[in-house]
This record gives structure tokens, C-alpha cells and sequence, in this order.
């Protein structure tokens, strides 16, 4: 029997960070805490990040983290028409890909608003993950990356965080993910940011964990979903460009990308 029960190295675990609006003093400092702790994450901004700093600056600020889309002018995408829709994630997705110089095509729903008919035409716009804010305070991978719910907001997140590490050593059925998301405007004290160091140490530095921004985590679940299994499950076909690893009868195995392999 073959499952989909391991990250990249063979790890059960994953860590990710998604932070919105752009907040520039708020941002720098959160990286740095990243940076320190060898983290991942992902920063989802809006269009009035530019012109107030150049892109040039921009992309220099957020280097090593994913670029994701928040929308033009941070608006609530329900309550707009589809041609509207498609002004603000395009004209907001057109910016951060010249910020980049590398597609974005991943997003978070501003004010939390979403709805099965923007999913579909945020789809049809090219965009493959979409995060939304209905904490779910378990470690499962969404079915639809474009509904995907985190576990939980920082405000929990030593809670979670706990939760998710006490049991790292077991042995699980599924991948595990920790997603951590919020605003680090929201950080306003010092109590605030020492909690947030406490988080990054507890998670940090673990040889059972993969540490991975959104887009990693989509790129590389999707391309295990891809994998073409022989109906006997003697062999499996990776035609992505990530390497795959799956259990197969409680062993790990890893499947190269663009590989046959025979189990």
C-alpha cells in the first residue's frame, strides 16, 4: 500500500508562516526572528507598499520569504463583481511579480471574505492557493489549497505550537503542518514579541521538520498528488520537478523528479 505520508527528507512535519498587509517596521522585525530561527513564511501585500518604497527595496526587504498576493487595495473580493475582482488581483498580482521577477500566484483573501464563485475565477486567474482565517487548530493539509485554513493565529500559536512538537516524535498516518499566520502590525508590545521569539525557538531547528513557505508546500503536495501509480503499486511515475517521498508498506521511498521508480 502506497501513502502520501512524508515531506521532503522523509520528515512528517512542517512548519509555515503567512503574514498580511505589508507592515513595513512590523515585517522587518518578524524576518529577522525568521532569519534567526532558520524559519519560513510567506508575506501577502498590497499595492501601497509601491511607491512608498521602491521595488527595488521591496524586493531586497522580503528576500528569502515568498511574495504573495492580498489584493490591489485590500479589498473584500465578495462584495465585488467579477470585473472588479479581476482589476484587484490582477493589477496587484501584475505589481508583486514585477517586485519578484518570478510568477505569484498564491493569495490570501482580504477580511477574510471568500466564496465558492471567487475561488473559481480566482482559478481561472491563474492563482493556486488561496489562505483563508478559519483557524483550525489541527495539522491537516487542505484538500482545496484554495480554501486552505491554517491552524492557527499567532495569538494561539504557543498553544498550537506546544500541541504540534509534544507529539513530533510519533509516528502518523498523514503529514502533519503547523500554519501559523497573522498581521505583525498586531505585535504592539514587548510581551507581544517576546511570546512571538518563544514560538520561532520551539519550532525551530527540529531534523523532523521541513520548514517551507505557502508555495513550497502547495508545489510540493500537488506534485505527490500527480504521481502516476502502476495499478499494482509496483512502480510510481513522478512527472513533476520536485523529488516525491511516499511510504510504501511502512518504508520511505523517494521518487525523483521526472523519474520512474520501482518499489
Amino acid at each position: 500500500m502506497i501513502t502520501f505520508g512524508l515531506f521532503p527528507g522523509g520528515v512528517q512535519n512542517a512548519v509555515t508562516f503567512s503574514y498580511d498587509d505589508g507592515q513595513r517596521t512590523g515585517d522587518e522585525r518578524l524576518m529577522a526572528l525568521f532569519r534567526k530561527y532558520g524559519l519560513k513564511g510567506t508575506f501577502h501585500l498590497n499595492n501601497w507598499l509601491y511607491p512608498a518604497s521602491s521595488k527595488e527595496e521591496i524586493r531586497q526587504r522580503y528576500e528569502g520569504f515568498e511574495i504573495s498576493a492580498h489584493g490591489k487595495e485590500h479589498h473584500s473580493l465578495t462584495i465585488l463583481p467579477a470585473c472588479s475582482i479581476m482589476e484587484e488581483m490582477l493589477e496587484n498580482r501584475t505589481l508583486l511579480e514585477s517586485i519578484a521577477r518570478r510568477p505569484v500566484i498564491g493569495m490570501s483573501y482580504a477580511n477574510a471574505r471568500f466564496s465558492p464563485e471567487v475561488m473559481d475565477l480566482l482559478r481561472h486567474l491563474g492563482f493556486v492557493y488561496g489562505r483563508t482565517t478559519l483557524n483550525t487548530h489541527d495539522f491537516n493539509l487542505p484538500q482545496d489549497f484554495m480554501a486552505w485554513h491554517p491552524t492557527c493565529h499567532h495569538r494561539t500559536g504557543l498553544t498550537d505550537g506546544k500541541k504540534f512538537m509534544d507529539a513530533i516524535d510519533g509516528y502518523f498516518a498523514a503529514p502533519r503542518l503547523l500554519y501559523v499566520w497573522g498581521h505583525s502590525h498586531e505585535l504592539k508590545t514587548e510581551e507581544q514579541w517576546a511570546d512571538m521569539e518563544q514560538l520561532c525557538a520551539m519550532v525551530a531547528n527540529h531534523p523532523k521538520v521541513w520548514y517551507a513557505t505557502n508555495m513550497e508546500i502547495y508545489e510540493y503536495v500537488t506534485a505527490q498528488r500527480n504521481l502516476v501509480i502502476a495499478a499494482d503499486q509496483s512502480f510510481a511515475y513522478n512527472p513533476s520537478r520536485v523529488d516525491v517521498w511516499v511510504v510504501k508498506d511502512r518504508q520511505p521511498h523517494c521518487i525523483p523528479a521526472g523519474e520512474v521508480h520501482y518499489f
